[in-house]
Order: C-alpha cells, then structure tokens, then sequence
C-alpha cells in the first residue's frame, strides 16, 4: 500500500462508528480477558477505547486510569503519561487534580521540563481557585528543578500562589492615594465571555497594543485596518462594542461610524471614537452624533482597559452559567446544551486562546478557535482540561457548518487524540533534529502529489517548513498535534527515509 493509501486508510479506520452490538461483544470478549489477566495492559487500553466509543465516558476514564497505574508499575512511562491523559478528558473535581500530579511527575521523570511546568501550573491555579493557598504553598516547597528555566518557572508559579517577596515599606497604602494591592484571582466581574470587541485603526502597532491589552478581559478581539474592512467584520462577527481611530484613509472613522447607524440590526452597537485631536468642538460634535465616547491619543493602554471593562459590565449579555474545565469537563458541558437543546454562544479560553461553539436547539453549527474553524476547531480544544468556560443565551442565525451531532463530533474528536497519541508515544528518534532528505521531492508519490496539487499538498508543504533542522521531532510533531493527516504524513516519510536526522 502507497504512502498516502495509508493515511486514508488510517483516517477512515478512526472515523468509522462501530455498530452498537458489534461494540458490546467486544466489551465482553475484553472483561473476560480481564478477569483471567487484569493486568494485561494492551486489553485495559482497548476496553477504555470501546468504553469511549459506547458512550460510558466515566468507565473510560476508570480503565484509562487503570492502565496508567499498571504501565508506571510496569516502567512503560510513555504507556502510562498517554494513558492518564486519556483519562484527564473524562476526568473532573479532585480525580483530575490527582490525574495532573501523576501527569507532572512522569514528565518530570522524561525530563519535559516544559510540560511539567504547564502540569504544575494547572495544579496550583486550581488550588488557588478552591481556597487551598497553603496546599498550593506546600506543593511548590516540593517542587524538583526544571531544568534550564528553573527560576523562571518557580517565580511564575509563586506569583500564582502569592507567594511573593514583600517588598521593603510597602506594608499599606499610604493616604490620599488610589493605589491598592491587586487581587491575584480574577473575579467573574472582570470577564467577559460572549462579548466581541471590533477595533479599527490604520496603525498595526496600535492594534497590536489594543488587542493585547484587551485580550486579558475574556472577549472576542477582532481588528480591521480600515473602515471598509470594518464593515464587513460588523456583518460576519455582530460586535458588543466598536473601538475605531477617526482618522483613516479610504472610509474614515465618522463614515464608518455612519454605516454602522445606518444598519438597524447594528445601530445600537455602542461607538467609541479614538482620535489625535482633542478639541472641545471635535468632540462635542462627535457626542452629538452619538458616538459612545471619545478617546484623544496619545493613551495608556491599561486605562483603556480599565475604561473598555466599565462599558462591558454596563453591555454584557447576562451567563447563563459558567465555570472552570478543571471541575466540569468538555463532554460534560456540550451534553449539558445537547440535552436542553439551548441556543447561544459557549466561549471557552484556556492559557492564551479562546474558543467559540455556537449552539442552535443544542446542536453545533460551527467552532472557531484561532485560525482553525469547524470540525478542526473541536478536534483542537478537545484536549484542553483547564480553564474558564461561560455560555451565553441568544439568537443564532449562523450557517450550519458542521453537520455531525454533537456526541457524534465528540466521539470523532476523542478517536483522533488517541491516535495522536498513539503516534506521539511511538514515534522513533524524538529528541534529535530532523530534515527533508535530498531526496524528498524527487520521491515518485511527493513528486505526484506536488505536481497535481493532490489533496496532501498542504501538508507536505507544512512538512517543508516545520522540519528545517531548529526543533526537535518531538517539538514538531506536538505542534502539529491537532493535524492528524499531517503526523501520520511525517510517520510515512520518516520510514520511507523522506525525513532524516541532522547529521552533526
């Protein structure tokens, strides 16, 4: 079979829903095996996998368990971190927490460094958020070295505890002043999912700024470069609140601003005009034309911030409920809105990125997370075990992109992290350097799949750009973690000698 007949091949195998009698023979023929051999790791693993395709997420997460207890026991460390991780989706409350200690102290012993830290992490951000500051204390006074960032981690984790140096007469604010201490843990006052904020302005380093800081308020931050642009934003993404610079070429600011009115499903989207001139008759005339307010440059963007938070609390949408991916995880909720067929937005943001699933009558019109946008977008956040969820009622008049039911789309996404972590925890050579051997397009099946720009083109080039010899495979390849044609694309290439080392 060709190269790219086995990825197909693979992908149809992970996208096949077993019939349901087929499922429970196999489930009987796995416990009976169990019951003469409980130990016998590769049987745990397929019973876990049949559990998840049936639907029994919590016997899954058991078995998953089970078989990560069993591979530590048995020194098969890769076994047991990709066993835990399987269980840590299914997992919530205390279980995941102690599932994330496990998960730090296996990559601790690999020596990933850097995903020890992110395990560390999510231990101590929830045990802050339950009030257990000296528990969170007491696990970082055990906390091994981690490598080369060692201090960079530590301090980072002792500011999320508030574990922090007093600094010398700084005992309390002194009269006449604003300044207090800022709280470590951020109240759902200060956040804002289900609401889009839509900056406009022709300076990329001010958007950048803006979107930065405003990023930190949990909202949708889309930018435009001019009004034109802005235009077609306000129709596809239906803002909360619009941010726009005056002056703009092509489409100005007030011309934006007089679209925007002239729109009745937007008129009443709230205006805040950013301008270098701020004189008095500028800025009584845009206030008479009912702007929201008017913002003069030069600005600090932390009182922009604090400015944009008071006119979100004023605006925001109220949650219909919300809460942390540590205690309720992403099964769980999408069951939640499946079974009371609800209609609205669930915005999830975990570390530095945002999710948004858009519900209609408890089915999944569509997903975007970054760059990535339907199925793709669920196959990215199903991995995600921290973080704030929040979802919002309202209208949804989306177009249905994604067509499967949400448990169908979930079972899919959960077949495609298992087999990503299953090429992840098999792929040879992980800490070296690879590259694109000499050979590589010039391989008949590249050389065809370049040259009639073949359904892998994307990926191939993707390949090209990623192995250049700077990361290692392992780096590489979890890059590429949500992209299961293209892992199974580098496998192919690398046992065909397509992909080598970087030979000293």
């Amino acid at each position: 079979m060709g190269l790219f007949d086995q990825i197909r091949s693979t992908r149809e195998q992970v996208s096949n829903v077993q019939d349901a009698t087929i499922l429970g023979a196999a489930v009987e023929q796995c416990e009976r095996i169990l019951q003469s051999d409980p130990n016998h790791l590769p049987t745990l693993q397929e019973l876990g996998r049949l559990y998840q395709e049936q639907g029994q997420n919590q016997k899954a997460c058991s078995i998953f368990c089970q078989a990560g207890e069993i591979a530590t026991a048995q020194g098969q460390t890769e076994q047991a971190l990709m066993n835990y991780r399987k269980a840590e989706r299914f997992a919530a409350g205390d279980l995941r927490l102690d599932l994330w200690h496990k998960l730090f102290t296996l990559s601790y012993k690999l020596r990933r460094y850097d995903e020890a830290f992110e395990r560390a992490k999510q231990i101590v951000e929830t045990l802050v958020e339950r009030g257990a500051v000296k528990r969170a204390t007491n696990f970082l006074t055990t906390l091994p070295d981690l490598g080369a960032k060692d201090t960079e981690y530590r301090q980072y984790l002792e500011g999320l505890a508030g574990v922090v140096p007093r600094q010398s007469g700084s005992s309390e604010p002194a009269a006449g002043t604003w300044r207090r201490a800022t709280a470590t843990v951020r109240s759902a006052d200060e956040y804002f999912p289900g609401q889009t904020i839509l900056i406009v302005d022709d300076e990329p380093e001010l958007l950048s700024i803006l979107e930065a800081s405003l990023r930190t308020l949990g909202a949708r931050i889309i930018t435009a470069s001019n009004g034109h642009v802005a235009c077609e934003k306000v129709k596809k993404y239906t803002p909360s609140l619009i941010i726009s610079d005056l002056a703009m070429p092509g489409m100005d600011g007030s011309q934006f601003f007089e679209w925007v009115r002239s729109q009745p499903e937007f008129a009443r989207v709230p205006f805040v005009c950013l301008s270098a001139v701020g004189s008095e008759v500028e800025r009584v005339a845009a206030f008479e034309m009912g702007v929201e307010d008017y913002w003069t440059k030069p600005f600090h963007p932390t009182e922009i911030r604090y400015r944009v938070k008071h006119l979100l609390r004023r605006i925001r949408r109220p949650v219909d409920f919300q809460g942390k991916l540590s205690q309720v995880n992403l099964a769980e909720i999408v069951q939640i809105l499946e079974s009371g067929r609800r209609t609205g937005l669930l915005t999830i943001e975990s570390d530095t990125e945002q999710a948004y699933l858009y519900f209609r009558d408890g089915l999944i019109l569509n997903a975007e997370v970054g760059p990535r946008s339907g199925e793709r977008a669920v196959f990215h956040i199903v991995g995600w075990t921290s973080g704030d969820f929040a979802f919002c009622a309202m209208p949804m008049f989306r177009e249905k992109v994604i067509q499967l039911s949400p448990q169908a789309l979930l079972m899919e996404a959960f077949r495609r992290f298992d087999e990503v972590e299953r090429l992840l925890a098999e792929m040879p050579h992980k800490d070296e350097r690879f590259i694109c051997g000499s050979n590589f397009t010039q391989a008949p099946e590249v050389a065809e799949q370049l040259a009639q720009g073949g359904e892998f083109v994307a990926s191939l080039e993707a390949i090209r750009r990623l192995f250049d010899g700077t990361q290692t495979l392992e780096a590489c390849c979890r890059s590429l973690r949500d992209d299961l044609e293209t892992l199974l694309l580098v496998r192919g290439l690398i046992d065909r000698g397509l992909l080598v080392p970087v030979r000293p």
